[in-house]
Parts: structure tokens; C-alpha cells; sequence
């Protein structure tokens, strides 16, 4: 069996009106979605939110999916930077961003420890049904799999899916 990341999706309030979002979203085959449009040339600015194409860089071994040689690089007005190989690999570089984080990109203290696993949205059934966990919302998780569960939100609607959260599609 193998794994494959179908697209990336980002939701970032507007720099010039918060109560506003912009939907990115990174695909499959190194595609960009910036708003309702797609971006058809690299590099792109808009803002301050920059898309690239750059060189696949190796850190560790497992970065990126083997043969990989170029990845979409987004880079977020407050630092924040996603690259995504257009298969299954996403990395997020947090290196030039020094506001608060939680949840899946940690506290950013630099200290590995429990206060890295703050739990998510889906508490109490809220998203899925089938995997309950117990609030309050950014509490600390008492185990990974609470951790994990913590920030599901059901978007895929396979059979499995479905019926572990007793989601029915609208």
C-alpha cells in the first residue's frame, strides 16, 4: 500500500483585513491555486506571498520522495515556508518566523517537550464523531494518537472515513 498527498491546503487571513482568508492551495504536479485562480508561471509574488520553484534540498534522507529534484516552495508573509515535492512530501520551515505557533508546527521554543502537543479543533466529536477527545481546545495532549485526533477534520470521503467519524456528506 502506498500514501499520496492529493494537495496541500492553506487558509491564511488577509494581511489588510483579517476577518478575511485566502485559500492556497499546493497540488499535485508542482500546481498552485492562489485565490480562485491558478498560477501558471514561477517565480509569482502577490503580496507578500511568494511561489517558487526551487532545488529539493536533502536534509535528512526522508525529506523528500526519492528521485524528487524540484519543489514548490511557498513562502507566507509572516516567514512561514511549506515546500511540497507535488507526491508526498511536505515540509515546513519555520526559521524566519518568530511569532507564537501550536498545534502541528509545535510551540517554537525550540525545546522538544509536552507543551510541542497542544491539542486542535475536533474536540468532543465536533468534526468526527468517531474519534472523540476530550477539550479544552490547545489543552495538552495526554498521548500521540489524542494528539493526531485532536486536529482531524474530515475532508476525504472515503468509505472508511465516513464511517469512522459518522460523516454524512452534504
Amino acid at each position: 500500500m502506498k500514501s499520496f498527498v492529493k494537495e496541500v491546503a492553506i487558509i491564511t487571513a488577509q494581511e489588510n483585513n483579517p476577518n478575511n482568508y485566502i485559500r492556497i492551495k499546493l497540488r499535485q504536479g508542482l500546481q498552485v491555486r492562489f485565490g480562485n485562480g491558478m498560477i501558471q508561471s514561477f517565480p509569482k509574488q502577490f503580496g507578500n506571498h511568494r511561489f517558487e520553484i526551487i532545488p529539493a534540498v536533502f536534509a535528512h534522507p526522508k525529506d523528500f520522495t526519492s528521485g524528487v529534484t524540484e519543489v514548490m516552495s511557498y513562502t507566507m508573509p509572516n516567514g512561514i515556508n511549506i515546500q511540497y515535492d507535488g507526491i508526498k512530501a511536505v515540509k515546513i520551515n519555520i526559521d524566519n518566523y518568530s511569532g507564537p505557533s501550536c498545534g502541528l508546527c509545535g510551540n517554537g521554543d525550540g525545546i522538544f517537550n509536552e507543551y510541542d502537543f497542544q491539542k486542535g479543533y475536533n474536540l468532543d466529536g465536533k468534526y468526527c464523531e468517531g474519534v472523540q477527545v476530550p477539550g479544552p481546545k490547545y489543552g495538552l495532549a495526554s498521548s500521540k494518537q489524542e494528539f493526531v485526533n485532536s486536529w482531524l477534520h474530515m475532508k476525504i470521503l472515503t468509505k472508511e472515513c465516513v464511517e469512522l467519524c459518522d460523516f454524512a456528506p452534504s
